[in-house]
């Protein structure tokens, strides 16, 4: 899991640029975390329900 968290922030640009491609990039790299972040908290979740 850690690994993957300093690919995200790997590609997690420094400077944002104020252009619509740089906005986009910001975005997608936003939505891949999201996505990631609810991803392990329902696997968190889910592991916890089947363990009890």
């Amino acid at each position: 899991m850690d690994d993957a968290w300093l690919v995200i922030l790997g590609h997690m640009p420094v400077k944002i640029p104020c252009d619509d491609k740089g906005a986009r990039h910001l975005w997608h790299c936003l939505l891949i975390l999201g996505f990631r972040i609810i991803h392990s908290v329902i696997h968190t979740v889910h592991h916890s329900l089947t363990l009890t």
